[in-house]
């Protein structure tokens, strides 16, 4: 087993976490480190972080959301590859089409709400991808927010390590509760 130790990330450090699940890798079985298995207490205070954090999110410019956005957009660039490596791992998913389906796209699409945060009316429809129609919501984002989609979704072997690898990279300019 490696020391790959996997945290929630809240207020833009380590959260407590009460309970850990092994990182397993589908193709040799291998035991590489453990990621938390969040219960109802970290989603609680994920959520209360959040909370605390909505009103200076919702006062913030649009420049401002723009460039929460933009800067780990340039992070899932610039780390494509360690990304990758870490997805693949985890759930065993090809190479090359998880790097155009999950990696590449991740960060295109953290550009588009990028721009998106320039628009100020409330709701938009649109064709991002062919074929898929796109409703964006003018809505608080925040770290815990992506926290809180990892911890909340179904522990096991093929857990989103990426979620949590992004959520990791400490320059990500999060607005954070007081």
């Amino acid at each position: 087993m490696s020391d790959l130790t996997l945290h929630n990330i809240v207020d833009g450090r380590p959260g407590e976490v009460v309970a850990r699940m092994e990182l397993t890798d589908p193709a040799t079985g291998e035991v590489y480190g453990t990621a938390p298995r969040s219960g109802t207490a970290e989603v609680d205070v994920a959520v209360a972080a959040a909370r605390r954090a909505l009103p200076a999110w919702r006062r913030s410019t649009p420049a401002r959301r723009q460039e929460a956005l933009l800067q780990p957009a340039g992070l899932v660039a610039e780390h494509a590859d360690s990304l990758l490596a870490a997805e693949v791992r985890s759930t065993g998913k090809p190479r090359a089409a998880t790097r155009i389906a999950e990696i590449d796209r991740s960060a295109d699409q953290l550009r588009f709400f990028a721009g998106a945060a320039r628009v100020l009316e409330g709701v938009a429809a649109g064709e991002y991808e062919e074929g898929f129609t796109s409703y964006i919501r003018r809505e608080v984002v925040t770290q815990e927010a992506l926290a809180l989609r990892s911890s909340l979704q179904e522990p096991g072997p093929a857990s989103r390590l990426d979620d949590v690898s992004v959520a990791e990279l400490k320059a990500v300019p999060w607005p954070y509760g007081a």
